[in-house]
């Protein structure tokens, strides 16, 4: 039975309505005994905003009453907070920022915040782990043991492609022993050293790091790393709002609902701390915290309740399980009489058992004849949410982080096959987290895959602008080189004059004609194609993007017409030699004299076969 107790009840303001859209219905404004109908409206403070057919009109909330029809409730979505405000409640510590210091959307396992300099290259940065198995001290002790090491070291490399001489010791803040670190790193993705300092503190079952990352040997201006890394606090155990409370003891939160409720707040009553009221009460929800019972149990013994009354009328219309945020909820919706009235009401509500062990019961009643009143209690049931859960998502990070360490790993031993498999486990879950698309265009590039590696690098470039992409030369001159490492120098010829085309820069000439004169090399080798095969082919090598007009493969292509001259000319094909002598004079300039000079020797040649 819950005991009721009245200690405090704390009146807020009216929630705003058009929290989720501005909702449509009628206006009924009540001193002139007038209505505005099929107008939208939306509630400012005290004020109401209403839109009609001749303009905006404000009035006083409390000198109208707000009718919102019925299918527009419905066409609300359900209320819902962003992905990483409801993580932000989820671990209730937070980073506070210096000034100036702008947050940015790293997406990445196990980060939850993190935020940039003004202007030199350090971060401040929010990572949550499970909490380890060893114990924080009561006092800082002067060493810290193996056990603390090792797990310490281990979410490090959760976090980054390689970790280097960590230094850990125990320090106090505030009273508390946490847990102080430095560590050199590369981060996934790049070759870059930062160097890392952080502190690491415990709360519930997690295990947070406040890091400030800064490149190596930075100097950092302004606050120095110690004021940097004390910038966190805990959001307060009961928070109000215009849209939303929250109840982090009991880990809950309730959303804004729809048009004019009232919330009543009672946050020293644990038994219960909640109460919301529609208008002069036609609708209300009350938040309930039993002491025993399960929550099947609770919405069995509602019904029974009702079957008890014997009002004559009794619609059992839903009881029903399902999970939300990690929580498995009974919901229940039945119609009835309420004992001693005349007036139909709906009777709706969600019980569960939370981790920690409450049992909470959301008890709502609505009167049916108020036309929207019953589906605006049922959607202010559906923004009811639960911290603690599903730890925000921390098993799937704890996935997605291992299997890019996994990568790391893979990629040392030269297992690309195993790292791509690997990476994409992990953006799977993490499908922006830039440095692992980037780290799977490696492993694909080292493969020979040079299609995947241009894909992985244009699809980075989505999610993060300043990503090199796909098209650009540096992309082309990392294919090509991996082409001549495999002895493949017809691609690398093609990846080469692409990144000379998108760039003009003369060292990717160069590499192009080293690679043209390697291409002619292989050629060569070739005993079973045709010499002339063998001089067309690399000439379709140095066509590429009009190549062949740049002095640097005219090099090439001449020394190739003279060996192709002089070889017709030793088996006698003195047509075929004129050919070639016609294709090195075609090359213009100086090879034009060098053209002229051939074809005098080759006419020799045949001139001596003739005598």
């Amino acid at each position: 039975m819950v005991v009721r107790l009245l200690l405090i009840a704390l009146s807020l303001p009216v929630l705003a309505g058009g929290a989720w859209g501005m909702p449509r219905g009628t206006v009924l404004i009540r001193g002139l005994r007038k209505e505005l109908s099929s107008v939208e409206w939306e509630v400012v403070g005290q004020q109401v905003k209403v839109k009609t057919s001749r303009g905006v009109r404000w009035f006083e909330l409390d000198e109208v009453e707000l009718i919102p029809d019925v299918d527009s409730v419905d066409r609300a979505a359900p209320p819902a907070l962003k992905p990483a405000e409801h993580a932000r409640l989820q671990r209730r510590l937070v980073l506070v920022p210096p000034e100036g210091w702008r947050p940015v959307g790293f997406q990445q396992p196990l980060l939850a915040e993190a935020y940039k300099h003004p202007s030199q290259e350090a971060y401040l940065e929010l990572w949550i782990t499970p909490a380890g198995d060893y114990r924080f001290p009561s006092e800082p002790s002067r060493s810290v043991d193996t056990a603390v090491l090792r797990d310490a070291s281990a979410a490090m490399s959760l976090r980054y492609a390689s970790a280097q001489r960590p230094q850990f010791s125990w320090v106090e803040v505030a009273g508390k022993t946490l847990l102080h670190g430095k560590v050199a790193v590369e981060v996934f993705g790049s070759d870059e050293r930062w160097e890392v300092e952080e502190l690491r503190l415990r709360h519930g079952d997690l295990e947070f790091a406040i890091a400030l990352r800064t490149q190596d040997k930075l100097k950092l201006s302004g606050a120095t790393s110690e004021e940097l890394l004390r910038r966190f606090s805990f959001l307060p155990p009961v928070e109000e709002s215009e849209d939303r409370y929250v109840d982090h003891e009991l880990g809950f939160y309730l959303l804004a609902p729809r048009g004019p409720w009232t919330l009543l707040a009672r946050p020293f009553a644990r038994t219960e701390p909640l109460h919301v009221t529609r208008g002069s009460g036609e609708a209300e929800l009350t938040v309930e915290v039993l002491q025993s019972g399960t929550p099947q149990g609770i919405a069995d013994t509602v019904v029974a309740d009702h079957k008890k009354q014997n009002s004559g009328f009794l619609e059992v219309k839903a009881v029903e399980r399902s999970t939300r945020d990690g929580q498995e909820v009974v919901f229940y919706r039945l119609d009835d009489y309420p004992v001693g009235k005349r007036e139909l009401h709906t009777f709706m509500g969600i019980a569960l058992r939370t981790p920690a062990g409450r049992l909470l019961h959301f008890r709502g009643v609505a009167a049916v004849g108020d036309g929207a009143a019953p589906e605006e209690l049922k959607l202010m049931l559906s923004g009811v949410r639960f911290l603690d859960g599903d730890k925000g998502g921390l098993d799937e990070d704890l996935e997605a982080a291992k299997a890019a360490s996994e990568a790391q790993e893979r990629m040392k031993v030269k297992d690309y096959a195993g790292a791509i498999s690997a990476l994409d486990r992990c953006l799977d879950i993490y499908p922006a987290y830039v440095p692992a698309i980037l780290f799977r265009a490696e492993a694909k590039k080292a493969s020979a895959d040079f299609t995947g590696y241009r894909e992985d690098l244009a699809l980075a470039q989505e999610y993060d602008p300043s990503v090199e992409g796909a098209n650009g030369p540096e992309a082309y001159a990392e294919e090509a080189k991996l082409a001549e490492a495999a002895r493949d120098y017809e691609q690398a010829c093609r990846s080469w004059a692409t990144a000379y085309d998108k760039s003009s820069d003369a060292a990717y000439l160069k590499s192009f004609s080293r690679a043209l004169n390697s291409y002619w090399t292989e050629l060569k080798k070739d005993k079973e194609e045709s010499y002339e095969r063998k001089v067309r082919a690399l000439e379709d090598a140095a066509e590429i993007q009009n190549l062949d007009r740049e002095d640097e493969v005219k090099k090439v292509l001449a020394s190739v017409y003279t060996s192709a001259a002089n070889q017709a000319k030793a088996e006698k094909d003195y047509s075929k030699a004129f050919r070639y002598a016609s294709k090195l004079k075609s090359l213009r300039g100086d090879y034009r004299d060098q053209g002229d000079k051939l074809r005098d020797q080759i006419k020799a040649a045949k001139d001596r076969d003739r005598k």
